[in-house]
């Protein structure tokens, strides 16, 4: 059952608190949240990518294309790695394998990703790498509800320790004032997502 209905009688925001939170390679494996979150901020970027980026069209991405996330594992190289399908506006499949590191900073609210590199078709002989991390800009700002104390990719554990920090706002503790979001901050970096919202939406307090 959600989260959401047993606190959805409260009317303020609250604040949940991840200290020192170990996630196992399994809990990446089996959460589909995880999966989901990945695809939809992956497709932003990609689509944003493809607009800039004209050599997309020698691998037949188009600006329609769409992400989704089949597996998430932490590399023994203490990167994280996701692979998943790329498909495009006309119907076509292209695998694709992201590769990455995680640093934070702007007091947690902006993700950094190290080497990020994307690997389109992966397993063929013909695989085309492209180096994200030196040809477009790609870190993600969480906005002000969500912040990240520290974040360690362990290699050799295959696990990621987190402290976190979010701001879950009720519905009925929105009105009159955007409870969410990053449009009242200065640009901290290219992308945003409002965790606050995914963390409300994912508990179902909205409703």
């Amino acid at each position: 059952p959600a989260l959401g209905r047993f606190v959805r009688r409260w009317g303020n925001s609250f604040e949940f608190h991840a200290h020192d939170c170990t996630l196992t390679q399994e809990d990446l494996r089996t959460s589909r949240a995880i999966r989901i979150g990945l695809a939809n901020v992956g497709t932003r970027i990609l689509r944003k990518v493809v607009a800039s980026d004209s050599s997309l069209d020698v691998v037949r991405i188009d600006r329609g294309a769409r992400l989704s996330v089949s597996k998430v594992e932490i590399m023994e190289n203490s990167m994280l790695s996701a692979k998943g399908f790329i498909t495009t506006i006309l119907g076509n499949s292209i695998p694709f394998a992201v590769q990455t590191g995680i640093r934070v900073s702007n007091g947690g609210h902006v993700l950094h990703f190290p080497g990020l590199q994307v690997i389109l078709n992966p397993r063929s002989p013909l695989q085309t790498h492209i180096p994200l991390h030196l040809v477009h800009q790609v870190d993600l700002d969480l906005g002000d509800n969500a912040s990240i104390g520290s974040v360690e990719i362990d290699g050799r554990r295959k696990v990621i320790r987190v402290s976190a920090t979010a701001t879950v706002t009720p519905k009925s503790a929105s009105v009159g004032k955007a409870a969410h979001g990053v449009a009242a901050v200065v640009k901290r970096a290219k992308y945003a997502v409002d965790m606050g919202r995914w963390l409300t939406n994912l508990g179902r307090f909205t409703t």
